[in-house]
């Protein structure tokens, strides 16, 4: 059985070269965020936004070898590909719905406001000893106020990073999977 990447190992290579480039930039975006989160449990969705870039550069990763491992460049990978893109579309529509139609650029109280109530762009909130809750970029100045802006954009590239991986995969399947079926 002959190789995708006899046929076309240029193509290949870009797509998975652009998938762990996308993913790279999910594992960052992600970590800031997590590294940002100063009070309280971190939200399940900042981990497995994680996940999901480092499930994607292992898939990049499967995907580039497939160049010279015929039984990934099958259907066995065409499975792979699938599955990671699906849980990338599972973790964008997660930080997406978490983020909501949030104003990122706007710097108002009210806007700040509104950011300090999602759980992924407020640093975790506790209790004072007033019983009140306190989030950790609301409970000081306009610095920490911005601080959730930055957060916010922050959280909005990493799923749109997301899609882009997961159109990436989605290509690299139709492509794996026309040639398998020849």
């Amino acid at each position: 059985m002959m190789g995708f990447a006899t046929t076309s190992p240029v193509l290949n290579f870009v797509l998975r070269g652009t998938q762990i480039l996308f993913a790279i930039v999910i594992i960052g975006l992600s970590v800031d965020l997590i590294r940002g989160h100063k009070v309280g449990s971190l939200p399940n969705s900042l981990g497995f936004s994680a996940f999901v870039g480092g499930l994607s550069i292992l898939a990049g990763i499967l995907g580039l070898a497939a160049t010279w491992i015929d039984g990934l460049n099958s259907l066995v990978g065409v499975g792979i590909d699938a599955i990671v893109a699906l849980v990338n579309i599972a973790g964008g529509i997660l930080l997406a719905t978490k983020v909501g139609g949030a104003n990122c650029g706007q710097k108002t109280d009210d806007n700040w406001y509104k950011l300090s109530r999602i759980d992924i762009l407020n640093g975790g909130c506790d209790k004072n000893l007033k019983d009140e809750e306190v989030c950790w970029y609301w409970h000081d100045s306009g610095a920490n106020f911005a601080k959730m802006n930055t957060r916010c954009h922050q959280s909005k590239a990493d799923f749109v990073f997301m899609f882009l991986v997961a159109a990436a995969l989605i290509a690299s399947a139709l492509i794996t999977y026309l040639r398998v079926r020849r």
